[in-house]
C-alpha cells in the first residue's frame, strides 16, 4: 500500500497498476495513459491535472477522492466506485461507465459526451448544465436527478427511470426516451423536438412551455400532465393516454368530441 505520498509530474503510461492500493495520496500532473488500473484503489486521494486517456479502470475505487481538471476520455470505469467524491472540471467523454454508482454526486457542468452509462445509478445526482449529447443511459436509475439546462441531444434514455427528475430547459431534441419513466418530472421549457417518447410514462409531468414538435408520443401516458403552452406541431400522438380532455386538447383530432370517448385512449 502507498499511503500519504505525493506523486507529481510522473509518467505511468502503459503500466500495469492493477490491484494497487493508494490511500490519501496526491497525484499532480500525472500521466496514466493506456494504463491498467483495474481494481486499483485511490481512496481519499487528490488527483489534479492528470491524464487517464484510454485506461482500464474497471472496479477501481475513488471513494472520498477529489478529481480536478483531469482527462478521463475513452476509459473503462465499469462498476467503479466514486462514492462521496468530488469531480470538478473533468472530461469523461466516450467512456464506459456501465453499472457505475454516481448517486448523490455533484457533477455539474461535466462533459460525458458519447459515454455509456447504461444501468448506472445516478439517483439524486446533480448534472445541471452538463454535456451529455449522444450519451447512453439505457435502463439507468436517474431518480430525482437534476439535469436542468443539460445538453442531452440524441441521448439514449430508453427505459431509464427519471421519476421526479428536474429537466427544466434541458435539450432533449432527438433523444430516445422510449418506455422511460418520466412521472412527476419537470420538463418545463425543455426542447423535445423530434424526440422519441414511445410508451413513455409522463403522468404528472410538467411540460409547460416545452417543445414537442416532431416528437413520437405513440402509446405514451400523459395522465395529469401539465401541457400549458406546449408545442405539438407535427407530433405523433397515436394511442396516447390522457385524462378526460377539454375541447381544445391537442391530443384530439378536430372531429373528435370528449363526450364520444368511453376510454382515456385517443387515436
Amino acid at each position: 500500500m502507498f499511503e500519504n505520498i505525493n506523486f507529481e509530474d510522473l509518467d505511468f503510461s502503459k503500466t500495469d497498476l492493477s490491484y494497487s492500493l493508494f490511500k490519501n495520496c496526491n497525484f499532480i500532473k500525472m500521466k496514466f495513459i493506456s494504463c491498467n488500473l483495474e481494481s486499483s484503489s485511490f481512496i481519499g486521494s487528490y488527483i489534479s491535472d492528470s491524464n487517464f486517456f484510454g485506461s482500464n479502470m474497471k472496479h477501481a475505487d475513488f471513494s472520498e477522492s477529489n478529481i480536478v481538471n483531469s482527462k478521463l476520455e475513452k476509459v473503462d470505469l465499469t462498476m467503479a466506485t466514486i462514492a462521496e467524491s468530488e469531480i470538478i472540471d473533468c472530461v469523461i467523454s466516450n467512456s464506459i461507465l456501465e453499472l457505475i454508482n454516481l448517486s448523490e454526486l455533484d457533477l455539474k457542468g461535466l462533459d460525458f459526451t458519447g459515454s455509456d452509462l447504461r444501468f448506472a445509478n445516478l439517483t439524486r445526482s446533480d448534472l445541471c448544465g452538463s454535456k451529455l449529447s449522444n450519451t447512453i443511459f439505457t435502463k439507468a436509475n436517474m431518480l430525482k436527478i437534476c439535469l436542468n439546462g443539460a445538453d442531452l441531444n440524441e441521448a439514449d434514455m430508453n427505459s431509464a427511470n427519471l421519476w421526479g427528475a428536474e429537466l427544466h430547459s434541458a435539450d432533449l431534441s432527438e433523444a430516445d426516451l422510449s418506455r422511460a419513466c418520466l412521472r412527476d418530472t419537470d420538463l418545463s421549457s425543455a426542447f423535445l423536438n423530434n424526440s422519441i417518447l414511445r410508451f413513455a410514462d409522463l403522468s404528472g409531468a410538467d411540460l409547460t412551455g416545452s417543445d414537442l414538435s416532431g416528437a413520437d408520443l405513440t402509446g405514451s401516458n400523459f395522465s395529469g400532465t401539465n401541457i400549458n403552452g406546449t408545442i405539438f406541431e407535427k407530433t405523433m400522438m397515436n394511442n396516447t393516454v390522457r385524462d378526460t380532455p377539454p375541447l381544445n386538447d391537442p391530443f384530439l383530432h378536430e372531429e373528435d368530441r370528449p363526450e364520444a370517448q368511453d376510454k382515456n385512449t385517443f387515436p
